[in-house]
Formats: structure tokens, C-alpha cells, sequence
């Protein structure tokens, strides 16, 4: 009996390391520079969004230097989508973890942005052209001292946003799915052991 509970007590706590461990490696991974002698947050790598993964990247500067082979490249090209893209920035980004919970409260601490009140996170999703004036239209993600929030609103602008302190782009692009730890496999497979070996003494018994 006493080896029954043994075998139940190691299952337990190695699945249930191995869910940890399978949800860290899933988790965003911040992109931090610390040669200013102060925190900057470039961006974050391993987003998920539905069952894909993507890396954001802040770009302070024109729209235009978003592009990759000269064309105006948008990964997510409807507001839906653009939407559950910020969301997931926001949730996985901004709200867990201490990292990243510091920057959800420090914005002067985002690339492109040095107001200690507010930024705002700029996804594209579409061009618009309104009177031969070309616009792009974006969903933002807006992070303040106090707390954070998305938006469904859709700011049109393809300006230049150097000269403004509280505002930045995030270009995507899509990254491949995090490989677990071979430590995870491990866990796991003691995991199946320990059920297995549950299995065959109550069989015996």
C-alpha cells in the first residue's frame, strides 16, 4: 500500500511538472536590451496565437521601415485577427510574469516609447487609401502606469512616429513553435512509469 501511494505521490508531482514545464515553454519569450544601463523592452519572441506562433518586434520610425523586401508586408490583414494578435500580446507580454508585469507598468521602458503615462502598440492590418492619401489602419494595444488595455478602435496613420513619445509599431512575423526541454520528457515518461506501474499492482491485486 505504502508503495501504491509512492508510486501515486512521484505521478502526481511529475506530471504536474511536466504541465509547468510544457506551459513555460510555451510562454513569450522577452526580447530585453540592457546596455543602456536600464531595461528596454525590443519585443518578444514565441507569441501564440491560436495554434501558430509569432515574434513581435517594436519599430520606432515610418511605417515604411516595417517592410522587409519593399512592399508594405501585414501579417494579420483583418481588424478580427489584428485584434487577437494585441490581445495575445497583451495577456502574454504584458500581465504575466514579474518581467513582464514590470513593463506592463513602466512604458517609458518600451522601445519607442519614453512617456512614463502611456504607449501605445500599433498593429497593422490594412492599407487604406482615401483620397490618394495612403493610410494604414491599425488595433492598438495601449500600456499605461496604471493599467493596461486593448483597443478596438482603429487609428489610421502612417506617419513617422520618432517624434512622438508615446507611441510604436510592432511588426510580426511568424516563428516556430518552442521545443520543450529534454528535462520535460523525462518528467513525463517517469510520469506514464509511475501510472503504469499503479496499473499493474491493482491488476495483481
Amino acid at each position: 500500500m505504502k508503495i501504491t501511494k509512492l508510486l501515486a505521490t512521484l505521478t502526481y508531482f511529475a506530471l504536474a511538472a511536466t504541465i509547468g514545464q510544457a506551459s513555460i515553454a510555451s510562454a513569450a519569450v522577452l526580447n530585453i536590451d540592457v546596455s543602456r544601463g536600464f531595461p528596454i523592452l525590443l519585443g518578444a519572441s514565441s507569441i501564440q496565437i491560436d495554434a501558430s506562433f509569432y515574434d513581435a518586434t517594436f519599430v520606432d520610425g515610418a511605417y515604411d521601415t516595417l517592410n522587409t523586401d519593399g512592399n508594405l508586408d501585414i501579417v494579420f490583414n483583418t481588424q478580427a485577427a489584428a485584434l487577437m494578435a494585441s490581445q495575445a500580446l497583451l495577456g502574454q507580454v504584458f500581465t504575466s510574469g514579474q518581467d513582464n508585469v514590470f513593463f506592463g507598468s513602466h512604458p517609458e521602458s518600451i522601445l519607442g516609447c519614453s512617456s512614463t503615462a502611456s504607449c501605445s502598440l500599433l498593429t497593422p492590418y490594412a492599407i487604406i487609401n482615401s483620397s490618394s492619401l495612403e493610410s494604414v489602419s491599425s488595433v492598438l494595444v495601449q500600456i499605461t502606469d496604471m493599467e493596461n488595455e486593448l483597443s478596438s478602435a482603429s487609428p489610421n496613420t502612417r506617419a513617422d512616429l520618432t517624434r512622438f513619445v508615446d507611441v510604436t509599431y510592432v511588426q510580426w512575423t511568424s516563428s516556430a513553435a518552442p521545443v520543450p526541454e529534454p528535462s520535460t520528457y523525462a518528467m513525463m515518461a517517469l510520469g506514464l512509469l509511475g501510472i503504469a506501474g499503479m496499473r499493474r499492482r491493482h491488476n495483481q491485486a
